[in-house]
Order: structure tokens, then sequence, then C-alpha cells
């Protein structure tokens, strides 16, 4: 699925839709395991449930390219696919062939998930996982989950075929209707098969997404659209989270020979074995975050968190649990755990990240730097192996008396800091501005309290005497000013709001005008001071659009606050301050922090959950 083992994870090669609005092509070298436009690993969940056959050849269900592929025995061979069941070729990734309609050998894994292709479809999201099996005859079976079936590739001639000749939950080839608990002989959103190697047996979880779940029982001989033998019940008996019983679902099936027994793997993260000769729970365990679970010759259970760490738990009681490998976020000097904002300072790279701010020491160009390179040194932890999480840094940025200027927040405090040069593990800040305890004073009297909810942006303007901040959470933007004085600092403009007491979005109309802003997320000076708002927030966005306020608007010190003075220009709104943004004809969807290039273009990355993962230029 990938060319290396480190620094590849993309599917299909494309990280995070950067063909939008087209999907790069599979390939026979390539897998796509998680939607392609997926921002946040951490969460997104899907159910790959693979399977080896005798000959060590491995099947995977490659969900969002909607097939199966086959590995010759990889271990002895190479990570290239050998065969592939639901597509016609290698190239292909689109459900149901493209047809929208099921056949007998297409596949639909990702409950209707699209790509962009020329006749113009979008992408439409959806929950994805399937599960394979191979028989005692060399048959393989597919779990359809978005055709609501479960399909049979016969063994012909030493191949396996690439048409189906049995299904399971649809009375054809042709339908995908969607089970409604209660027939035997319909299936819902089926995400995993287990078949009985001695018997023929086949075991399917019925239900997903909320729906009754169960689990039939399918005995030959085997016809298409048959009912199932019988249906077992999902095993709550031995539940150890029961809070999430109203709503468990069951991700993953496996047959335990020591006791003719199911492990049955629930999204409660509880997984319990049920005794199939007398529909009772004999053993359960609780792994946090469980995603996956198989059993070793010796009858020992295994199982995955969603954090990569993997548990055994031993034969015969399973109260022993091992930890054979810890995952989780380890530190070190060449890998970042979550970036918040990057500058050049002097000759240095200082890079944002997290509980700390990493650093490149002697950098002169981007080729001064070699890939994987790691940072020389490092200020908020004490080593790059441990990080303590005490606190946050975001937004890194200079001024122009070559100070560097971050943003930290530990607990309910979030800070402004300036460095002197250079920036070290032993640095000390030179000044600290408190945004979030109220004793910033407003000019004219008052005090002002910047709502904390971590990583609250800011701006700097020139040298440092002044800075624009993103007060998200109360719908408005502050300007501090007298930064460099010999007095402290105070407040004398409010973007957004009439008065002092105002924090409502959009100041509680129904739509957005000139002069409010909603949850607004960054804000950027341009090179001639003018002001640059992206008054957008949240993962699905607010107004959608951009906000420019010329510099000319802010005298440099106002005899009294200014409150809620318009903004000059609206980028995505097609120009109409009093519409919300994302207009075909001004396509600014939901802006983070814009930037500026040498030639004074604006650089504008968009927010990959509110409608598009790409950037534009805009000159």
């Amino acid at each position: 699925g990938q060319p290396e083992m480190e620094d590849h994870s993309a599917g299909n090669g494309d990280s995070t839709c950067q063909t939008f609005p087209y999907r790069a092509p599979a390939g026979s070298a390539s897998l796509c395991l998680i939607h392609p436009t997926q921002i946040s690993m951490a969460e997104t969940t899907t159910w790959i449930n693979m399977a080896v056959d005798e000959g060590g050849n491995l099947y995977v269900p490659d969900i969002y390219n909607n097939r199966v592929v086959k590995y010759d025995n990889p271990f002895e061979n190479d990570a290239i696919a050998d065969g592939v069941w639901g597509q016609d070729d290698f190239t292909g990734n689109e459900y149901n062939k493209g047809t929208g309609a099921p056949s007998a050998g297409s596949l639909n894994l990702t409950c209707g998930v699209s790509g962009v292709n020329p006749t113009g479809t979008t992408y439409t999201p959806g929950r994805a996982g399937a599960g394979v099996d191979i028989d005692r005859h060399g048959n393989l079976w597919v779990t359809d989950i978005g055709n609501h079936r479960v399909l049979r590739f016969p063994r012909v001639g030493g191949e396996i075929s690439k048409t189906a000749d049995l299904v399971l939950g649809q009375p054809s080839f042709i339908t995908k209707t969607a089970g409604n608990g209660i027939s035997l002989s319909q299936l819902r959103y089926p995400v995993d098969v287990e078949i009985d190697k001695t018997t023929d047996r086949v075991y399917v979880p019925d239900g997903f997404q909320g729906s009754a779940t169960r689990i039939l029982v399918f005995d030959p001989p085997f016809s298409n659209g048959m009912a199932a033998t019988q249906s077992l019940p999902m095993p709550m008996e031995r539940e150890l989270n029961p809070s999430f019983a109203p709503h468990t679902e069951i991700d993953q099936l496996r047959l335990d020979k020591n006791i003719h027994g199911l492990w049955v793997l629930k999204s409660s993260y509880t997984t319990e074995l049920f005794n199939l000769d007398t529909n009772h729970s004999v053993a359960s365990v609780l792994t946090p975050q469980a995603t996956a679970m198989d059993i070793d010759a010796s009858g020992n259970l295994f199982m995955v968190s969603k954090w990569n760490d993997l548990y055994r738990y031993t034969y015969p009681s399973f109260a022993d649990r091992c930890t054979v490998f810890p995952g989780g976020a380890v530190g070190s000097a060449d890998t970042t755990d979550g970036i918040w904002g990057m500058t050049v300072w002097g000759q240095q790279l200082i890079v944002a990240d997290g509980p700390r701010m990493v650093i490149w020491n002697n950098y002169t160009s981007p080729d001064s730097l070699a890939n994987g390179q790691a940072a020389n040194d490092l200020y908020g932890d004490t080593d790059f192996q441990t990080p303590t999480y005490d606190a946050y840094y975001a937004f890194p940025q200079t001024d122009s008396s070559n100070r560097l200027w971050v943003s930290r927040s530990t607990g309910n405090k979030v800070s402004l800091l300036a460095f002197t040069y250079p920036l070290t593990h032993a640095s000390v800040p030179s000044k600290e501005i408190t945004l979030t305890d109220g004793s910033l004073t407003l000019l004219g009297g008052g005090s002002v309290r910047v709502q904390n909810n971590c990583n609250i942006d800011f701006a700097v303007v020139g040298s440092g005497d002044k800075i624009w901040v993103a007060d998200r959470w109360n719908n408005r933007v502050v300007r501090i000013s007298n930064i460099n004085g010999g007095s402290s600092p105070y407040v004398d403009v409010v973007l957004g709001q009439s008065n002092l007491s105002g924090i409502a979005c959009n100041r509680g109309l129904s739509h957005p005008r000139s002069d409010t802003l909603a949850y607004p997320y960054n804000v950027t000076v341009s090179p001639d001071g003018s002001l640059y708002v992206s008054d957008n927030g949240g993962e699905v966005g607010s107004n959608h659009r951009i906000l420019q306020f010329d510099a000319s608007l802010f005298p440099d010190t106002p005899d009294q606050t200014m409150f809620g003075t318009p903004a000059s220009r609206v980028l995505g709104a097609g120009g109409n301050f009093n519409i919300f943004g994302y207009q075909s004809s001004d396509p600014i969807c939901a802006p983070y922090k814009i930037g500026f290039r040498a030639d004074g273009a604006m650089v504008a990355p968009m927010n990959g959950y509110s409608f598009s993962p790409w950037s534009i230029s805009i000159p």
C-alpha cells in the first residue's frame, strides 16, 4: 500500500485529496483505507478484516477503492497486489464500478463513497468496512457492506473467479435493499464474515449504524437469497462498558476452536466469547479503543487499540493482559506531534509542535535541510523523547524588532510570549501578555478577557507595539496597543461587536454583515498593514469568508475605543457582506490562517472539514 515503511501514508499516493476535485486512480501497489478527504487520522474508524489462505496469500478489503486485493505470499515475494475483485482492473476505485447498481462482479465497501470522475460525480461521505474469509475449498467470501450482502467468489480450476456465484442478504446480484433486522434472508451493513473450516457454517454480523445487531448463521447447502439457519443475539451478558449498551454494534468475529466459541468485538470496546453450544457468554475483556482482534494457535486473544497498542490476553482465563507493543505518540528530534505554525527567525527554523517548539539552527534556505533531519534544540520540554503536554505553543511569528512571538496555552491561561534571538531550551520570555485573566485594560475604562479555548491566533504589527488577537469564542477581534510603551498595554479596537459586552455570533443576527464576525479563527497583517480576518470557525465553518480591513481605518492612537468598524472588502461571498460565503463565483469556503508570498499574492489555505480541502492564490 505504500512505497516505504516511513514518510508515506497517502491513499493511492494522494495525501488528503491533493488532486481535488478528482480522485487519484488506484494501482497494484497502492491502497486507500481511509476516506480520501479525511483530515484527522485519529477521528476515523474503518473495519478491515483480512484473511490468509493455506498458501500464505493475503486478502485485503481495500475499502475506499471498493475492491479486494490479493498478495501472493507477500513475506516471500513482494508488496505488489497480484489479484483484484470488485474492479475490472487495478486502476478502478468507484463503488459498483461507477454504475451505482450492483452486479455479481462489483463491490461497494464504503456505503456509497465515490470520487469525482470526469462526468462530475462528487464525494459522498459514508461509513466503511469489510471482511473477507477463505473457506476450506479455497472460495473467497466478501462482506459487501454498501450493497447489504455477502458474496462468494468460487475457486474454479485453481483460480478464484472474478464473478460471484452466491449472494446472501439479497434475492439476486442486482438488488441492494437494506435489511430490517427481522427477516432472516436480509442483511444490513455486514462488516465481517467468519467461516467454520470444518462445517462450512457461515457467521455474519447483521446490523450497523445504530440499527439492531445480531449474528446470522448460514448452513450449507447454500443458495442465492437463502434464509439464515438461525439468528444469534449480540452477546451482552458480560458487557464491561454498559453505558455503551444502547448503541453497541458488532465490528468483528473470530471463531475459537478451543471451546467451540465465537469472539465478538463490539463497538463498546468489550470483546465477549460466546459459547456456541450453550448460547451464553463465558468470558470478556475490555480494551480501550479496540479496533481488531485475532486468536493464536494456543487460544490466546490478541487485541489492537486505535492508538496502535497490541495486547495479549492469556488463555484460558483471559484475565492476564500483556502489552506486546505499546502504541501512542513517542517524541523524537525528527518527528512532530501536531504542528500549529512555523516561522524562520534569523538562521533558525522554528516549528510550534504542540507541547514544544522545535528548533533547527543554521537554516539559510529550504536546501539547507535534508528530509528527516533531526532538530537541534527545543523549547518547552526537557528532552525530545518525553513530551509533557504541560503547555501548547501555536502561531510563532516575528516582529521588525527581531523578536519572536508565540501563543502559549497552559490550563485556563493563554499568553503571548516574546523572545530575543536566538531561541534555545534555556530561553526566558522577555515579555508576556496574558489574554485570559482580565488583566488587559480597555481604552476609556473596563477590562477585556479573551475566552480561552487553546491555540489563540494573533498577528503582530510592525515593531510589535500592536497585536491583533482573534478572540473567536467571543466572536470578535481585538487590537492590543502600547506593548512597547512604559505603561501597561491596552485594547483600543474591538471588531465584530458594538460594545464590550457583546459576544454573540454575528451580533445575534440571522446573517453576517460587514461589521459582524462568527468565530473568527485567524488574523493576518499584510505587508501594507491591512488586517485580514479568516471569518470562519469550527469544523463545519461559520461565515465562510475573509474580511479585509484597510490599515487607514485605524488611527495609531485613537481617542477612545473603536467598536464594530465595518470591513473594507469581503472575499468568498461574491462581494456581498450580507450573505454567507462559499459562492460558486467566489469559492472561498473555509479559510484558515492566510499568508503572503514575496510577490504580494495572498495564499489562503482551506479547512477540509468544510466543503473543500484545497488552497487557492489570490492576486
